[in-house]
């Protein structure tokens, strides 16, 4: 990501269900210029859903936002503890939402490692605006009939942002294949489990779509069937 000019992103690249190569970290953040990358982006998501918010008549609130330090775990209000997998945590979770303090939970030494160091900036970046959507989710009151289609509508308002973030001249080249590539890797076959959020390219396809669109009230109830529009131009959105 980057502060500079408009870049197009060509989104059918990442589309392939064959393996993808790793994209790499274009701005080289160290671990402490990473943690401070990751608190701006969940301004700048926050920032985002005030706007639109605001513009639609609908109420919302700042969440709290919670970076776990390396190698260290710190509880949350909903009896999960955020953590490192890689640290051995039991029933630890690198990233999530908890509705019970209105906090979104993020491992920075897992985003670092897993994330960031493998996908790119826009890729970590996802990773705060996808939880940062289930604080909308619960704030709106919805009701997915799913973890999956719940998941698969966070994965689709993080697009949405991303999009924004696209108009404003915030992305580099490769940006958004990383993220996509993050989603895909991400994503998991277990369909009986109640926590199942979605296949690998389920993930990827509503990261698009909410891309493309641009508007989350078309990310309402995501099916893994939808067709993706055309993505609109800049000079021609509302």
């Amino acid at each position: 990501m980057r502060r500079g000019g408009l870049i197009g992103v060509m989104v059918a690249v990442v589309l392939t269900v064959a393996p993808m190569p790793t994209a790499r970290a274009e701005d080289g953040l160290d671990y402490p210029r990473f943690v401070a990358f990751e608190q701006s982006v969940a301004d700048d998501v926050d920032s985002f859903w005030t706007s639109w918010s605001q513009a639609h008549a609908s109420a919302y609130h700042s969440a709290h936002l919670v970076l776990v330090p390396a190698a260290e775990t710190h509880n949350s209000g909903c009896g999960v503890a955020a953590a490192d997998p890689r640290d051995g945590a039991e029933d630890a979770s690198p990233a999530f939402y908890c509705p019970r303090d209105d906090t979104v939970y993020l491992s920075a030494g897992w985003l670092y490692r897993a994330i960031y160091q493998r996908f790119g900036d826009l890729a970590a970046a996802v990773a705060v605006a996808h939880e940062w959507a289930h604080h909308v989710q619960t704030l709106d009151k919805l009701h997915p009939p799913s973890v999956m289609f719940a998941e698969l509508q966070a994965d689709c308002w993080a697009g949405v942002w991303v999009h924004d973030a696209d108009i404003r001249g915030l992305l580099d080249p490769g940006d958004l294949p990383g993220a996509g590539q993050a989603l895909y890797a991400l994503g998991d076959y277990a369909y009986r489990s109640a926590d199942h959020h979605g296949t690998p390219r389920q993930r990827l396809r509503e990261l698009t779509v909410g891309y493309r669109v641009g508007d989350p009230a078309q990310c309402d109830i995501p099916t893994p069937r939808r067709r993706i529009s055309p993505k609109p131009s800049p000079r021609t959105r509302g």
